[in-house]
């Protein structure tokens, strides 16, 4: 198993961690990767806004979006809203081709 673990000095520090985890572990290993960003304080901070964590969700998606590239599982609070952003970013990052298949439309 892979975990990474260290004291960030700064909110854009965690950004950059986090990007350049998730581009390394995809390309490296013949694992799923997970990332987990949903609700975390990082996100938020990251632009100078401090809110509570069931009030970031904007910061969630704006995370997961980016994360679609890399991460074959988005670890998130608001599933049903989560949902919808990945399939968003999934088709923005396939350059529009056709949705992956679901039996839940929700």
């Amino acid at each position: 198993a892979l975990h990474a673990a260290a004291a960030l000095p700064s909110p854009s520090s965690a950004l950059s961690v986090s990007a350049s985890a998730a581009a390394a572990a995809s390309d490296a290993l013949d694992y799923p990767l997970l990332v987990g960003v949903s609700r975390k304080s990082f996100l938020g901070a990251a632009v100078g806004v401090e809110l509570p964590p069931q009030e970031r969700a904007w910061a969630t998606a704006a995370a997961c979006a980016a994360s679609v590239p890399h991460a074959d599982i988005l670890r998130v609070h608001d599933v049903s809203q989560m949902r919808h952003v990945a399939a968003v970013a999934d088709a923005i990052h396939r350059g529009g081709g056709a949705p992956p298949a679901s039996t839940d439309n929700r």
